[in-house]
Formats: structure tokens, sequence, C-alpha cells
């Protein structure tokens, strides 16, 4: 039994896409189920999902006890059936033989990072947002490569073991401590280039701009709890040049959109990195 998790809230205009690319899936394992972890949503998307039990091996559990993915993801996992636990996210698209190619690389390996395409779900002009995760897993802080959450499978007594994700990472940097905490414990994690899923970028550059600023305070909170294990710093002169850089290039912003939006992506991150070692008392910038 393998077993594939979505947390979800307020997902209702995205879910069906993401559900109808499972129902779909070509040769897929036998036999997997989904379950869909309602993290409190008030958009009907637990009853979507119940209505694609007479396609899909579905079911709908509440996760809406504490708000957060990881939350969601640990619900949905302590529910399921599967030794191996798949997880892919409510706004994405998964391709059709994703769970094969998953479960085919977590044969030799405990922990399993797929790859995300960028273009299917995307606008061109979105490309400033880069492409994470497209051709190898990231690095995040030049230390160990971590899975994202967004497409990545775990067996079960590994999740157990290390304690499942951890709460204290709310908006971002939940995949990495998850990614982190399991090879210091031991456990092999693998890259599976063919188990791809279409990701979705945020549509806004606000909503983007608001992503980028969360994940740069995650960025503090993981060199605080892992720079004892290797976890770096940026060198001096490369922080730097991310200060002077929003008050030099601001006149560029006005040049064309991939200028605007990369300028949003690098200031946000620096505001992040800024808010995140005030709050955590870790410089990290």
């Amino acid at each position: 039994m393998v077993s594939v998790v979505i947390p979800a809230r307020d997902a209702a205009g995205t879910l069906g896409g993401q559900l109808e690319a499972l129902a779909t899936q070509e040769r897929s394992p036998a036999p997997f189920e989904v379950v869909v972890a309602d993290n409190g949503s008030t958009d009907g998307t637990p009853e979507l999902a119940d209505r694609w039990r007479q396609r899909l091996p579905v079911r709908v559990v509440d996760a809406s006890g504490r708000r957060g993915a990881g939350h969601a993801r640990n619900v949905g996992t302590a529910a399921a059936r599967g030794e191996l636990v798949a997880y892919c996210d409510a706004d994405d698209v998964v391709a059709p033989d994703w769970l094969h190619h998953l479960v085919e690389a977590a044969a030799t390996a405990d922990l399993v990072g797929g790859a995300l395409e960028h273009d299917a779900l995307n606008e061109v002009a979105t490309e400033w947002r880069g492409r994470d995760g497209a051709e190898a897993l990231p690095r995040p802080l030049g230390f160990l490569p971590a899975a994202i959450s967004a497409n990545c499978a775990v067996r079960r007594p590994v999740w157990e073991r290390i304690g499942g994700w951890n709460l204290a990472y709310t908006h971002g940097g939940d995949d990495v401590d998850f990614s982190w905490r399991a090879q210091l414990a031991g456990f092999r994690l693998a890259f599976a280039p063919r188990a791809l899923v279409h990701y979705r970028r945020r549509a806004t550059m606000r909503g983007v701009g608001r992503q980028v600023y969360d994940y740069a305070r995650a960025d503090v909170r993981l060199y605080r709890d892992f720079r004892a294990f290797g976890a770096a710093r940026r060198p001096a002169r490369s922080m730097a040049r991310s200060l002077l850089y929003p008050l030099t290039r601001a006149p560029l912003a006005v040049v064309s959109r991939r200028r605007r939006g990369y300028w949003v992506v690098v200031t946000a991150t620096v505001a992040g990195h800024v808010s995140g070692s005030v709050h955590q008392r870790a410089l990290y910038l």
C-alpha cells in the first residue's frame, strides 16, 4: 500500500485537477490511496474530494486543529495506511507516471524528492521566480540536499523516527528541516528526476513577494537550528551586495516586468532575512 497525502486549505479551485491526475496514473503501484488532509477549508474542499470516491480511493481527514501544511501532513500521515507516504500539493498537478517513479526510487532510499516542472501551469512572464527543483534537489544554506514538500515520499518508519513534520516552521522551511533531520539521523535521500510535478507559482507579484519573504525568514531559523551541523551563512561580501541591491537597482524595476519581478524577489529576501535575524536572534543576511 502506498498513500498519497495532500494538505489542503480552501483548494476547491485547484484540487480537482490534482485528483484527476492521480485518478489517471499510468503504471501506478497497486493498491494506493489518497488522503486529503483538510486544514480548515470553508470553500467546499472536503465535499469536492468526497465526490471523487467513485473514481479514486480518496479519504478526507480533519486537520483543522492547527493551521499549517506541516500539521496537515502529520495528520494525513497518521491516518495513512501505506508504508510509503507520498506528498503533493492541492494546487499542483502530478505527471501521469509520477507515483510509479517515486515508488521506484524509494526501493533504494528512505526519503525521495521528485522534480518540479515550472512551465505548464505558469505564464512565461513569471520566469524570474526561479526554477528550484527542476534538475536537482536544492541545497539550501550550502548544506545538505532537501526534498521539496510539493513532490516527495518518505517511508513511514522514517517519519515516525524523526518525529514528523516540524510545526515550528509555519511558512516555509519545513521540507528542508524534515530532509535534514532525516539525513542527520542516518537515512538516505534520493532524487527521482522522472517523478515530475507541474508546479504552480503564485499568480501575483505581491503573492510571490510574500512567499519569498516567508521563505527567507525560514532560512534564518534553519541556520539557527542547523549551524552546529554545517549550515552556513553567506560570505560578508555577498550579504553586503544583497543589502545594497534594493536601493541601487530600484530605478530599473520600472523598465520591465521581469526586472521588477527580480527586484521584488531580492528585496523580499533581504527583508525576510533581516526580520528573521531579529526574531531568531541569529544573524543571517
